[in-house]
Parts: structure tokens; sequence; C-alpha cells
């Protein structure tokens, strides 16, 4: 870019001593070269604004995508915080249901067994009065063969 700044120094310098008439010939062409090059430039510029405005714009997508990537991870360790300690809850419900179905087992045994044990009192009792009456009525019969003898 200096050199060419140079060259177009040098080149008016060489139109100002050729003379009046190649000299305006000379500076329209430099001008035209100058309008060509801030038309290059203005080119170049608005084309590295528009590079700018999308990496700009590819970086807030960027962005936008990890924020929303992190935000689905914390939802996600959120969610799973929330999954393990509702599997505690259960874990310890299931351990609280055990003790007690365990208890209540127990307990029913021992009604099983005092039932039993009730029956089988009930159940003697009931053979024991049958066979006493049986005895009273032996013991009636045998009295009454002896008086009929």
């Amino acid at each position: 870019m200096i050199s060419d700044t140079n060259h177009q120094h040098a080149t008016n310098a060489d139109a100002k001593s050729e003379g009046s008439l190649s000299g305006s010939s000379s500076s329209r062409a430099v001008q035209d070269q100058l309008a060509i090059l801030k038309s290059l430039l203005k080119e170049q510029l608005d084309e590295t604004r528009e590079e700018i405005t999308r990496s700009e714009e590819l970086e807030r997508e960027k962005e936008k995508d990890r924020f929303e990537r992190n935000l689905q991870t914390e939802e996600m360790k959120s969610y799973l915080h929330g999954a393990l300690d509702a599997q505690k809850a259960i874990g310890s419900i299931n351990r609280d249901l055990a003790v007690s179905q365990k208890m209540e087992m127990e307990r029913i045994e021992k009604l099983v067994e005092q039932s039993q044990e009730t029956q089988k009192a009930e159940v003697r009792a009931t053979f024991e009065g049958h066979v006493r009456h049986h005895r009273q009525k032996h013991g009636e019969l045998m009295n009454d063969l002896r008086r009929n003898d």
C-alpha cells in the first residue's frame, strides 16, 4: 500500500513536469485510479463488516447453544437428583414396610398359635365332657344292671 502511494506521488510529479495538457489527463487518470481504489476499499470494508456481523451472529448462536446445553444439563441434573431422592425415599419406605410386615406376621403367628391353643383346649374340654358323660351313663347303666340282677 505504501509503495502504491509512493508510485502515485511519482506519477503526480511526472504529470506536473510534462505540461498542463498532459497533466490534466494524467490527473484525471490518477483521480480515476483513486476512485477505483476508493471503491475497492469500500467494498472490502463492507465485506469485512459483513464478515464481522456474520462472525458475531455465529458467536451469538454458539453462545445460545452453549447456554441451552448448560440449561438442559442443569435440568437433567436436577431431575436425576430428584429421582435419586425419590429412590432413597422409596427404599426407606420399603425397609419400613418390610419391618412392619415382619412384625405383623409375627403378631398373626402368635394369634394363630393362641387360637390353636384355644381350639385345642375347647376340643379337650368337649372331649372330656363327652367322656364324663359316657362314664356317667355307663355308671348308671351298670347300676341299673346290678339292681336288676
